[in-house]
């Protein structure tokens, strides 16, 4: 599949009121820009650019990122709106493949499986764009724009939630933002977008109605799991986030046999490896680069904060950081074990 990826990281994140730029925010041990990476590598793109803002924090983050391959950094020195901001990657991206896909830094959620939904009925459909939308219960609680489609199912427009109709706000199919553009077309039909009346921004949305009135196809992916779509920009979303994703990360590892007494009060970090037969008792927290052996018994009130633990080993009403811990010892209760402590 040709395949390029831009990722967006450029916003402020005003709403966090935090110095840290919102995209480094970290869910489950690690910055929200690295789940959205993470994700966007396994789709082996082509090209993968990241947008970032001026003088921020994020981009020396992403130099000392070692997941993986690193990305291409382009800036957006001024904050003039979404499709601004993919104008940015056109020199690092325009011809490297046939497919760009838009994605957010803020968005750490999504699942490599629901983008090569997306890519595979983009290029199936021939659509020069295709979007990512979900349904939501109650979308009068939304901002996102409404999804409007004509009586044979086609999409005709995406309505802007302040701009609807109060019907059309009753609309529960949602654009999510997340888009496949066929590349050819995405470039000059971006130099073509009129800043909008109201902020004098750019916006992406603005590229679906100028391909529909083009008579260009435009194609959408529904995922069921709204959750995926969620984007994080304050702290209770952040909070939200975080807990969908520790019952993903529990449903991992509950699957390759290990036992989580409670899944509500477990805390594995995405960089924890845990051996099959491990229990993991209410309020253990994994964090960091932490391997867990076999059979291991962790918890209750335990913290294990990058550091190895043998197979058989316990860890009750402790803290164990920065350390190896032998095969079948035993830490607790009460202690604090530390690269200068030595347990066996």
């Amino acid at each position: 599949m040709s395949l390029s990826v831009v990722i967006l990281a450029a916003g402020k994140g005003t709403r966090m009121l935090s110095r840290l730029p919102k995209v480094l925010h970290p869910i489950a041990g690690r910055p929200m820009l690295q789940h959205v990476l993470h994700t966007a590598r396994q789709l082996e793109p082509t090209a993968l650019t990241v947008v970032v803002g001026a003088g921020d924090d994020v981009r020396s983050a992403l130099d000392s990122d070692a997941q993986g391959a690193r990305p291409q950094i382009v800036v957006q020195a001024e904050q003039r709106g979404t499709g601004h901001a993919v104008a940015q990657a056109r020199d690092a991206v325009a011809g490297r493949a046939a497919t760009v896909l838009v994605l957010y830094g803020d968005t750490p959620l999504l699942t490599a499986t629901t983008l090569r939904r997306l890519a595979e009925t983009h290029l199936r459909t021939g659509a020069t764009i295709t979007l990512l939308t979900t349904r939501i219960a109650d979308p009068t609680l939304r901002p996102n724009g409404r999804v409007v489609r004509d009586t044979d199912g086609a999409i005709v427009g995406i309505v802007e939630a302040p701009e609807a109709t109060p019907a059309q706000r009753e609309i529960d199919e949602c654009n999510m933002g997340i888009y496949a553009f066929r590349d050819d077309w995405l470039w000059p039909a971006l130099a073509d977008i009129r800043p909008s009346a109201v902020k004098g921004e750019i916006y992406l949305t603005a590229l679906i109605g100028q391909a529909i009135e083009a008579g260009q196809r435009v194609s959408s992916v529904e995922t069921a799991d709204t959750s995926e779509t969620l984007g994080v920009d304050t702290r209770a979303l952040l909070a939200e986030a975080e807990a969908v994703l520790r019952k993903r990360l529990a449903r991992f590892w509950q699957g390759r046999g290990v036992t989580i007494v409670d899944p509500n009060t477990t805390y594995i970090d995405v960089d924890v490896n845990i051996g099959p037969d491990t229990t993991l008792f209410p309020s253990t927290h994994l964090q960091g680069q932490t391997s867990i052996g076999a059979g291991c018994r962790i918890g209750p009130n335990a913290i294990v904060r990058s550091a190895r633990l043998g197979d058989g080993s316990q860890v009750e009403m402790a803290v164990v950081e920065g350390v190896e811990v032998a095969a079948q010892a035993v830490v607790g209760p009460f202690m604090h074990l530390t690269p200068t402590s030595t347990a066996s």
